[in-house]
């Protein structure tokens, strides 16, 4: 009895110890679960292995763009006003001083307008002025000629009237003969005297006269050069081009108004042989282009051959190609394809 209660015993404490032992590795199994997945959760992501898409290096492309120049003239706003009209379009030949638009001004119309007015006006004067000059001085040359006249016949009566004084004191002629000699003498004397008077008179008319004339002669001067003070502002008006070259841009159009000093207001390329070609680039293209890249211009007005070129830069989706044109056919708004190799 003992060895079978001892055998019992025994095979109680073997079963306990079995159930301690599974336990453990359950709760060893869960700890393990829970670091791996801690693990999975806080681990870095393993490294993308990155693949090359699109064309390979050394691939050709070929990019369409418009030809700009790279030395423009920008031709600022020369008064404030209303855009008139363009006497040239992009693209158009200009030379240096050539007017190639106007700008309406009313304030500076009106002075123009108002300063023509004023000179015909003052012109108007001068013709009046110098008409009665002219009308005093035949006045006068008439009075000079009657005085003469005068003088001569007063002259000729005092030499009878003396004699007949002479010849009354001796008693040799007739009293009535004297008299009539007297009277004609007393008459010539005031005759000449009128005549005097008048021309004196004529002769201060003509100095005052061509005095006033002078006067007019000066405002006329003066009216003659605010009109050209005016006509000079007037000329302001006009848009003129400072250079010989072409016209690539206008930035407004005739009827807006425009501020003095809008810069830019139209642009002109004042040489055309150091060119730009900007073009357009797939994105995927741009990234793989950049500055100093080699590049081949070509242009259907030089069917001889392509031009060699050069990027000069990259925007994103737009690149900058340098290139040097040998040919005046060749002008800014042209259109060119340009030969580039990606990276």
């Amino acid at each position: 009895m003992a060895a079978a209660a001892g055998v019992m015993a025994y095979d109680r404490i073997r079963m306990r110890g079995k159930w301690i032992l599974i336990a453990g590795i359950v709760v060893l199994g869960s700890a393990a679960a829970g670091a791996l997945v801690w693990y999975r959760r806080h681990a870095p992501a393993p490294p993308v292995q990155q693949t090359q898409t699109g064309p390979p290096p050394g691939t050709e492309i070929t990019l369409e763009g418009l030809i700009r120049a790279v030395e423009r003239v920008p031709v600022s706003a020369p008064v404030s006003g209303v855009l008139e009209e363009f006497a040239v379009a992009p693209g158009d030949e200009v030379s240096e001083g050539q007017v190639i638009g106007r700008i309406a001004n009313d304030a500076i119309r009106e002075e123009e307008v108002e300063a023509r007015l004023e000179l015909e006006r003052a012109e108007a004067r001068l013709r009046a002025a110098e008409a009665e000059l002219t009308a005093l001085r035949l006045e006068e040359s008439r009075l000079s000629a009657e005085a003469s006249r005068a003088r001569g016949e007063l002259a000729r009566v005092e030499k009878i009237y003396q004699r007949q004084s002479v010849l009354i004191r001796e008693g040799a002629t007739p009293r009535l003969v004297f008299q009539r000699a007297e009277e004609d003498y007393r008459q010539a004397a005031q005759e000449r005297d009128r005549v005097e008077a008048l021309l004196a008179a004529a002769q201060d008319r003509v100095r005052e006269a061509a005095a006033g004339l002078e006067n007019v002669r000066k405002a006329l001067a003066e009216s003659q050069a605010k009109l050209d003070e005016a006509r000079s502002r007037a000329a302001s008006c006009n848009i003129v081009a400072p250079v010989d070259g072409i016209v690539v841009q206008i930035r407004k159009s005739p009827g807006e108004t425009v501020e003095e000093g809008f810069e830019g207001l139209v642009e002109i390329a004042s040489e055309w042989t150091h060119l730009e070609l900007l073009a357009d680039a797939p994105e995927a293209y741009a990234k793989r282009l950049g500055p100093g890249d080699a590049a081949l211009v070509v242009l259907a007005e030089l069917p001889q051959g392509a031009l060699e070129a050069q990027v000069k830069s990259v925007d994103r989706q737009q690149v900058v190609i340098a290139f040097t044109s040998p040919s005046p056919l060749v002008r800014p708004g042209m259109t060119a394809v340009a030969r580039l190799k990606l990276r």
